[in-house]
């Protein structure tokens, strides 16, 4: 079984952020990464899913870290926004 805390690590502070990802439902959550682009996809996966570092991730898939940041970034952007209902 997949966990928010898994997709979505949670700092110890209660941030408002941090309150709603804990109110996620796991199933959304690999519903919404599922019907990404496959470049925001894989990134969101291997690094949240597979535990893997940026470094890493930028050897695997042979792009620059600064591509690896800008893809976590821009798909957990697009992933909250699904999430919270846009499109």
């Amino acid at each position: 079984m997949i966990y928010k805390s898994e997709v979505f690590p949670v700092e110890t502070n209660d941030s408002a952020e941090n309150q709603y990802i804990q109110g996620l439902n796991s199933t959304e959550i690999i519903k919404q990464i599922s019907i990404l682009s496959t470049k925001y996809k894989e990134v969101l996966i291997l690094y949240y899913y597979q535990e893997m570092s940026m470094s890493e991730i930028s050897e695997v898939l042979e792009i620059s870290i600064n591509t690896v940041k800008s893809r976590l970034l821009r798909g957990k952007g697009m992933l909250q926004s699904k999430l919270e209902g846009g499109k």
